[in-house]
């Protein structure tokens, strides 16, 4: 007899090894299969959104039924998920089409991705046959397509897609979706549309969930090689047998890739494996500018850099359209700006108090360099803020605000003093700060309209670093790291976060 309960991943590092499996990464939640008689782990598998990971049967096991159960309990957990998706070997996938599954593609010989619940890639099957009928094509058109992220949208886009444009009757531009970028999906979708407007054959739509995703493609977005071959197959399969077929497309356009070997071995499977079903891949050299090529890499260095001369240099390599967006929205924040934004936050502060009372609580990001706003960093600010309701309790907060400011991100909240005072709301934030990684970009300032109350005037110590643990203001002042080494930390614990 077997009974199920959620575990912690680290419980199941045994089995994994007696598998000879990888412990999967960023999962949210696990169930464990346990030997009633002696208590032993027999099956394992985990939830990443919605994806099923980390499936695992113990070897003296096989035959049991435990895989059953295990997707049970995980689609149990899985509550509020419409589809839910699998990836297993080749060989296996008729084993799990037994269990509800739907066979999405397959890529051998890594391997097969299966689609449980609602028939999501009939959907998009669906739509992308729309977009077609939409675009007015003809049977015998010519139709092409570039998938691309465009990251930002540079002049190297625009000349990929301008050649493919004279080489077919209709191009279909698909812009990555995954917001795994710097730049977010509808702003990145919505540049490439401005850049491109007047190719009259030149349509651009989103890439949905099955084109370079991160269900799709993931080492796209983590650059991991060592997986990049079978990732490759899998996004290269489902353009070919569903993309494709529903869009009309004959030819798939790509740029030579100097740079990125996830990039090259991407070009190499489409080559090897699209002509198969009758889908040209031709590959189109890079566009170059003083013997480098152009790209939106080079512009997000620029960006970093944010000086008078990476300025000039930006607007040789992107579109008017492009250079304006970057100008709004990406451009360094001046040590002036910086002051008026500290200022604003003051009197914002004393608004709040004198229109609410209360309790307030002020909640901004630590983010190093000149750069203070970006997606990613909206979406932190905003799960802080959420973070910060969920430990105080949604009745104890009167009012509660997300600013996105061209200086950084702001949260506020007014707590009612009568359910918490001030001392038990700064003891809460300092919780958050203190938690994890992420909780320590947070900065989270309590107050009244009789003044704040700090961390060390309720005997706390002050913050830590991020890279080596000391004192805070020690390394700021001292200045003992590399800023981009600080935005770089910042970064990847803002990516691994599930909720941001």
């Amino acid at each position: 007899m077997y009974y199920t309960e959620k575990i912690q991943l680290h419980q199941a590092a045994e089995l994994f090894a007696k598998c000879g499996l990888s412990m999967p990464e960023g999962v949210e939640l696990t169930v464990g299969v346990f030997d009633d008689a002696d208590g032993s782990l027999a099956a394992t598998g985990s939830l990443k959104g919605d994806m099923l990971q980390g499936m695992a049967v113990d070897p003296a096991r096989q035959g049991e039924d435990l895989t059953a159960r295990v997707l049970t309990a995980l689609i149990g957990e899985a509550r509020d998920a419409q589809s839910l998706y699998l990836f297993t070997k080749p060989e296996k996938a008729l084993q799990f089409t037994g269990l509800g599954f739907r066979l999405v593609a397959k890529a051998r010989p890594y391997a097969a991705l299966l689609e449980w619940g609602r028939d999501s890639v009939g959907q998009y099957r669906a739509q992308l046959e729309s977009v077609r009928t939409a675009a007015g094509l003809d049977k015998d058109a010519v139709a092409g397509a570039l998938v691309m992220n465009c990251n930002p949208f540079t002049k190297g886009h625009r000349y990929l897609i301008e050649t493919a444009a004279r080489a077919c009757d209709h191009v279909f531009v698909l812009v990555v979706e995954e917001d795994l970028s710097r730049f977010a999906f509808r702003d990145r979708l919505e540049l490439v549309k401005q850049g491109t407007a007047d190719l009259q054959n030149v349509m651009v739509i989103g890439g949905g969930r099955y084109a370079v995703s991160d269900l799709t493609f993931p080492s796209y977005f983590t650059k991991e090689e060592k997986v990049a071959d079978a990732h490759a197959a899998m996004d290269a399969e489902l353009f070919a047998t569903v993309i494709a077929p529903a869009l009309g497309i004959s030819r798939r356009f790509v740029g030579t890739e100097p740079h990125s070997a996830v990039t090259k071995v991407y070009n190499e499977t489409l080559e090897k494996r699209l002509p198969k079903y009758g889908i040209g891949v031709i590959e189109i050299p890079r566009l170059e500018q003083g013997g480098d090529v152009v790209s939106a890499s080079r512009v997000r260095e620029l960006l970093d850099i944010g000086d008078e001369a990476s300025w000039e240099e930006i607007q040789g390599l992107v579109p008017v359209t492009t250079y304006a967006y970057l100008w709004e929205n990406a451009r360094p924040v001046t040590l002036m700006e910086l002051l008026d934004a500290r200022e604003n936050r003051v009197m914002h502060q004393r608004e709040l108090l004198e229109k609410y009372g209360g309790v307030l609580v002020s909640m901004t990001l630590n983010i190093p360099g000149p750069v203070k706003d970006k997606v990613i960093y909206r979406k932190a600010l905003e799960h802080g803020v959420e973070k910060m309701v969920k430990a105080l309790g949604n009745e104890t907060v009167r009012y509660r605000e997300c600013r996105h400011l061209h200086t950084g991100s702001e949260g506020y909240l007014v707590v009612d003093e009568g359910r918490m005072d001030m001392r038990r709301v700064k003891e809460t934030a300092i919780t958050i700060e203190d938690q994890d990684d992420l909780g320590r970009i947070f900065d989270i300032d309590v107050m009244s309209g009789e003044g704040g109350i700090s961390r060390t005037d309720l005997g706390h110590p002050g913050r830590k670093c991020l890279l080596c643990g000391e004192d805070a203001k020690v390394c700021a002042r001292g200045q003992r790291h590399e800023v981009s080494d600080l935005i770089k930390k910042i970064e990847k614990i803002l990516q691994k976060c599930p909720q941001i």
